[in-house]
């Protein structure tokens, strides 16, 4: 998955990241079954930069319900921004910043993080989404 972006300056830390939400799967798959919307992997002292506490109250909302949310993203790597359809399953903390995880319009086959001090905009939807559960997430382990 991370080959792609073997030669990038950050291709140690999306590793890094890789392998704990890897690490992780199972009780991020359990906090999503039982409706827990912040997940604390690792610890630090300091606070994310950038990150906006109505997108922190939007998130958490949306990832109880299951409901689709519309978000405005600026890609590190193309440098643009974006408007992507996410169905939002957890917040991690991990190396003094947050990150959403969640599936690009239903695709619950990749999972993916997104940043979230680079989101720039949340629209609710009117849409829901069915979670993946702890059994196929248990599978994806495997």
């Amino acid at each position: 998955l991370l080959a792609p972006l073997s030669e990038t300056p950050w291709h140690q830390e999306l590793q890094a990241v890789w392998k704990l939400l890897q690490d992780n799967a199972g009780q991020l798959s359990k906090l999503a079954k039982n409706q827990v919307p912040i997940q604390v992997i690792g610890t630090t002292s300091k606070w994310s930069i950038g990150v906006k506490t109505e997108h922190l109250d939007i998130l958490q909302e949306a990832i109880v319900k299951h409901r689709k949310i519309d978000v405005l993203y600026y890609s590190a790597n193309s440098g643009e921004e974006r408007k992507i359809l996410l169905c939002p399953l957890a917040l991690a903390w991990f190396d003094a910043s947050l990150y959403l995880l969640g599936s690009i319009d239903n695709d619950m086959n990749e999972i993916r993080n997104f940043a979230v001090p680079r989101i720039r905009s949340i629209d609710w939807t009117q849409e829901e989404f069915k979670p993946p559960s702890a059994a196929a997430a248990s599978q994806s382990e495997q």
